[in-house]
């Protein structure tokens, strides 16, 4: 099997599992239990851990929340008193909060048909409003599209408000200094997405944003009372260590990302020619995430064809159990016929490029044989 969902979730380096080991055994200790010294020495691990997350995006660690995912840190971001901009391109886990406030003053600010916010428009909204929190996702999830974090962040600054980035997807490949971007106030992210454990995420909030939040967890006031519960030591030293590693490898991650996706690519079009079109050919995207449509082939059937042999998505791990279409591509204006014909692939820097071309041939013969399935399919 071919594994080709890494936007979904990866596997756990080597160096991940070999740091956690330890701590569900000989280290097990409570890391609230500071009495002792095994406490203590797992609160020196978690301390450590949050050291290295704030590295990851350039924050101070007193600025990490940990979580147990990005879907836990997006609600607690979107638990603000103030209103929220996004958009309608975001992940689930902002759009839902969102939509579960219910509050009058928050709203969407437009994106173009590759995804990106549409700056005039965040200016309009953000003069109507003040003390506003704008969340966006800083790559998309679905289509890879990079947001141009610099210029959005300046802009929300320049307003007075403050900026919250869903960079789940946007960590492994991208560098952020939280700290030394103006209006830069809160970074969610996920340790399954860089090759570390699940359910273990953070929110990473400077004051600016965490004086705004509300627990949305309560009983025993840890992670300074934003998120009670007994921490999950081996989670965090997991995302600690990938943390580390993500800092030392991104830049040689993103350049061979790159060389797997234009490969991949090159070989599909070989075989199928016009009938490839990249969904946001045109936009800045992350190297590990090719979102395709494949034209004439129902994206559904293509699934049940390959299922043993190379897997992939139709989009967001989260929205597929869902028979609506896909809301990203709705939003980008994309019809109901061309939705039913867009995949997304996604790569791992440390996959085999023998491996990368083997998937494109097997997914081209099989769009080949399914190029009369209609739309129902």
């Amino acid at each position: 099997m071919i594994y080709l969902d890494h936007a979904a979730t990866t596997a756990c380096a080597a160096e991940v599992v070999e740091a956690m080991m330890p701590f569900f055994r000989e280290a097990f200790a409570n890391a609230s239990s500071v009495d002792h010294l095994p406490g203590t020495a797992a609160r020196r691990s978690v301390d450590d851990a949050r050291e290295t997350v704030a590295e990851l995006v350039g924050a101070k660690p007193e600025d990490v929340i940990f979580t147990s995912g990005s879907t836990e840190a997006n609600n607690l971001a979107l638990s603000f008193g103030g209103p929220v901009i996004t958009t309608r391109v975001e992940h689930p886990s902002v759009l839902d909060p969102l939509a579960a406030r219910g509050r009058a003053d928050d709203g969407f600010v437009s994106v173009d048909r590759l995804g990106r916010v549409v700056i005039e428009d965040l200016q309009e909204r953000l003069a109507r409003t003040r003390g506003t929190l704008v969340s966006i996702i800083a790559t998309n999830n679905e289509l890879g599209t990079e947001q141009d974090v610099e210029t959005l962040a300046k802009v929300i600054h320049d307003a007075s408000a403050l900026l919250h980035l869903d960079a789940t997807q946007a960590v492994g490949t991208r560098a952020f200094e939280m700290r030394n971007t103006s209006g830069l106030v809160g970074i969610s992210a996920s340790a399954h997405k860089i090759h570390g454990p699940k359910g273990i995420g953070a929110l990473i909030a400077a004051t600016p944003l965490r004086r705004a939040l509300s627990p949305i967890m309560r009983g025993g006031g840890h992670e300074r009372g934003f998120r009670s519960g007994t921490l999950n030591v081996p989670g965090i030293v997991g995302f600690g260590t990938a943390a580390r590693l993500a800092i030392k490898k991104r830049r040689e991650r993103r350049e061979r990302l790159g060389t797997l996706r234009r490969r991949f690519l090159a070989m599909l079009r070989e075989s199928l020619d016009i009938r490839v079109v990249e969904t946001v050919a045109d936009a800045p995207v992350s190297p590990h995430i090719l979102s395709i449509r494949l034209q004439g082939t129902n994206g559904r059937a293509l699934l049940r064809a390959t299922r043993d042999e190379v897997a992939f998505s139709l989009g967001s791990a989260c929205a597929t159990n869902k028979s609506e279409p896909s809301h990203v591509l709705v939003a980008l204006g994309l019809d109901k016929h061309a939705i039913a014909e867009t995949i997304r692939i996604s790569f791992a820097a440390d996959q085999p490029v023998e491996e990368i071309e083997r998937a494109a041939g097997i997914l081209a013969r099989a769009a080949r044989s399914l190029s009369s399935y209609s739309l129902s399919a």
